[in-house]
């Protein structure tokens, strides 16, 4: 009898098997390898492991190597989003209904730029976790080194 309960519940347990949900990652590219002043770096990001219609949230991350001191500034909307402002506050996309593009670029008044010089450039993102909370920030699986220049006063 043991026999056949088990081998009943082994029939039912592959009948339906199990849903395994990918681990989420992204992956980006950029339009440029440098920034000279307040131009804009064009990201485009391939996604995996998302639920369509999820809601996450994105910001551009610039570093020198070693370091976790991020600065630079996300598009959102006509605005520019800081990098350490609230996940809740950056840059909201829904899964599904995005190109894939995120535009960046520098802040030089942050403390994390140090001059002139290679960064480098990752994108993080925050989702909405099951319990209704929204996770600590992810990044994307690679990272773009980025040189990026300070025009002084004689530059035009």
């Amino acid at each position: 009898m043991k026999k056949q309960v088990f081998a009943l519940c082994l029939f039912i347990y592959c009948l339906f098997p199990q849903v395994t949900l990918a681990a989420r990652s992204i992956s980006i590219t950029s339009d440029k390898i440098s920034l000279f002043g307040e131009e804009e770096l064009n990201l485009s990001a391939s996604m995996s492991g998302f639920t369509e219609s999820e809601t996450i949230y994105l910001k551009g991350a610039f570093s020198k190597e070693g370091s976790t001191n991020y600065f630079g500034y996300t598009k959102k909307d006509e605005s520019w989003v800081k990098n350490s402002t609230t996940a809740v506050d950056q840059r909201q996309i829904t899964i599904g209904q995005w190109d894939g593009s995120v535009i960046v670029r520098s802040d030089f008044s942050d403390s994390g730029y140090s001059g002139t010089g290679a960064y480098n450039l990752k994108l993080g993102y925050y989702y909405v976790t099951s319990g209704g909370n929204v996770s600590s920030v992810n990044w994307s699986s690679n990272i773009l080194s980025t040189i990026i220049t300070l025009p002084s006063a004689g530059d035009t």
